[in-house]
């Protein structure tokens, strides 16, 4: 009975630890402590690479000059971003997709490529190009990431992609 009893202790000790949640999971266990939060601090912009979407738009003192180097709005378009007006119509926005070689077909300009560069680069890449160019004297370039999407992972309230 005692043999027994002292076997019943030490498993019974293991069945009950084993029940504890413990506080410090480690999700990335391949990187070193620290190690991301060190590449999020170095690279805190978005690069562009190949299959990226992206939505440029160009905003000039002459609207319709503009509206030459801006894709049109599409409406019931399926897999694309959608925005919603102020007056509460659903709109699509048409996008470039970067393409294998990391290029875009941009209107009046051609082929850019833009693999490798952030938002704030495309952005005035075009700009510069516009006005050497002589076709917008004042662009307002804004870029934007139509497939940009969020992993959350851990113990929250909603993990999930966003």
């Amino acid at each position: 009975m005692r043999i027994r009893n002292m076997l019943f202790l030490p498993l019974a000790v293991f069945l009950l630890y084993s029940c504890g949640s413990s506080k410090n999971i480690s999700y990335f266990q391949d990187l070193p402590s620290g190690e991301s939060e060190r590449q999020m601090m170095i690279s805190s912009e978005i690069k562009i690479r190949p299959k990226d979407k992206i939505s440029i738009i160009v905003n000039s003192k002459d609207p319709l000059l503009a509206d030459l180097f801006n894709l049109p709005i599409l409406s019931r378009q399926i897999g694309l971003s959608s925005l919603t007006s102020s007056s509460g119509n659903n709109y699509g926005v048409s996008g470039y997709t970067v393409d294998a070689e990391g290029t875009i077909d941009f209107p009046v300009l051609g082929k850019i490529r833009v693999e490798g560069m952030d938002k704030q680069e495309i952005s005035a890449y075009i700009k510069n190009e516009l006005i050497e160019k002589n076709l917008v004297k004042d662009p307002v370039v804004t870029v934007e990431f139509l497939n940009l999407t969020l992993s959350v992972l851990g113990e929250v309230a909603e993990p999930g992609r966003y």
